[in-house]
């Protein structure tokens, strides 16, 4: 072969080489940029990327076989008081000496806000209490234990505990409230199973809570309770990693369930937080969101998720004028 014609087929030969070498580094940066966008988990903050809910998921958080656990660390802490106690032990978290103060005081529909808590107690070196007891709610009603049917005194002795040593905090504290909305009333010996006349009872319970708190010189907010779904979350989204939007179900609005809202409007100076946009976009709650498992069962926000709140918790707390100052 004549040396030119050598010399040409060498250089196709080293050009087709480049070019394949090229394809191969375009298609390993493009693999590189989606992989690492399909397994950070980002959580509410990947909402104004996420128009329509996440389909699938090669990365998520916490793992569903294990997202029952994933709850913070308030019950490992022995700060989640059980059904026969009538009485929080200190919990304090933060800045022990913080000159701010925040109550997180409910059940384990409050309990899951810790996390977001916590976090902003540790950057803003605020004070973080936890006055948290099993299936009891804030509302200064009383209620059913749902495991006997029967009226839960010990949630009655624990209410008026922790509202006397939140009564002796004052000024510089703030109580953050919020209680499961599937709460019985327990009324002349018996449970109210009727919507609108158990939800009068708590709506009444929650307006006293907020101005007991109140008039000790305290501010208060509700966060209003999420929607619980109709089945296990964790589970269905374990079979259906491919399809998570199966795992999604619509936010069906009932006058019996908000009783808690209602009260936040009701009375003067309590604020109301509302963190359901940011669960169940245009009235769609999600099961998966940036990656991060929504619900732990069927009440509960995963830990993993509820942290990534911690943004809209923070402009919740400046919308009532309580500022994010030392």
């Amino acid at each position: 072969m004549p040396a030119a014609s050598r010399n040409r087929s060498k250089f196709i030969a080293w050009g087709l080489l480049g070019l394949v070498l090229c394809a191969g580094l375009l298609v390993f940066l493009v693999a590189s940029s989606g992989s690492a966008s399909s397994t950070k988990v980002e959580g509410a903050a990947a909402l104004p990327q996420e128009p329509k809910p996440q389909e699938s998921a090669r990365v998520i958080k916490p793992n569903p076989e294990q997202a029952k656990a994933d709850r913070g660390s308030i019950v490992a802490d022995g700060c989640m008081v059980g059904k026969k106690g009538t009485e929080s032990d200190t919990c304090v978290y933060g800045d022990h000496h913080g000159k701010r103060t925040l109550v997180l005081f409910g059940d384990s529909h409050a309990m899951q806000y810790f996390p977001p808590l916590k976090k902003l107690a540790e950057q803003h070196r605020w004070r973080l209490i936890v006055l948290n007891k099993r299936e009891c709610t804030p509302a200064e009603a009383q209620v059913v234990r749902a495991d006997s049917g029967r009226e839960y005194h010990q949630c009655d002795l624990w209410h008026q505990s922790s509202l006397r040593r939140i009564e002796q905090m004052g000024a510089h504290t703030t109580v953050i409230l919020s209680g499961d909305k599937a709460a019985l009333a327990f009324v002349h010996g018996h449970a109210l199973v009727e919507g609108a006349a158990n939800a009068a009872v708590l709506q009444h319970g929650y307006e006293a809570t907020l101005k007991r708190i109140l008039r000790s010189g305290a501010g208060a907010i509700v966060i209003q309770d999420m929607p619980s779904a109709p089945h296990d979350v964790p589970n269905c989204v374990e079979r259906n990693l491919e399809h998570l939007r199966e795992c999604a179900f619509p936010h069906v609005l009932d006058a019996a369930l908000e009783f808690d809202a209602r009260a936040a409007r009701a009375v003067a100076g309590a604020h109301l937080l509302d963190l359901i946009p940011e669960v169940c976009p245009q009235g769609l709650c999600r099961a998966v969101i940036g990656n991060a498992l929504v619900y732990r069962d069927k009440h509960h926000l995963t830990a993993t998720f509820a942290r990534t709140l911690s943004p809209w918790i923070a402009a919740g707390l400046k919308a009532a004028a309580l500022g994010t100052t030392h």
